[in-house]
């Protein structure tokens, strides 16, 4: 019995082991310093695509964390459940395929964001609205899923 406890209590303090994610659905959206627009300030702006973590929740505002580390308040129709990635090294290839023999379809830079179309293993089909500007990148260079 005591060794159920013991499990149960390291489970509850283990936290969640996944963070829910969401993401910017509007062109730019304000993180703030607290859950209300008046009387808070803008800590960071951040674009349409870009994946948030979830770390707490305050009337319709969701108090979020970016790939930086800058926490700060969104409201919750700013945001939605599809997938998207960052981009978190300085520049990557992104490729015509998931696997490093595909050829580079084109350059990504750190703080890149992109929706997620698919996933295959350890790597991420991303899309822009150019066509030019989609491919399959490693997770592994990436933050958001």
């Amino acid at each position: 019995m005591k060794v159920v406890a013991l499990v149960f209590t390291a489970l509850l303090l283990a936290g969640p082991a996944f963070a829910e994610m969401v993401t910017v659905t509007v062109g730019q959206a304000e993180l703030r310093d607290k859950p209300a627009v008046s009387g808070s300030k803008i800590v960071a702006t951040v674009p349409l695509a870009t994946p948030l973590e979830v770390r707490d929740t305050q009337d319709r505002y969701l108090q979020v964390k970016d790939f930086k580390g800058t926490v700060g308040w969104i409201h919750n129709t700013l945001v939605g459940k599809s997938p998207a990635v960052v981009i978190t090294k300085d520049s990557v290839n992104v490729r015509k395929g998931p696997g490093t023999e595909h050829p580079v379809a084109f350059k990504g830079m750190r703080g890149e964001t992109y929706p997620v179309l698919e996933q295959q293993g350890d790597w991420v089909q991303i899309g822009g609205q150019e066509e030019e500007r989609s491919g399959w990148i490693s997770k592994s260079l990436t933050w958001g899923l």
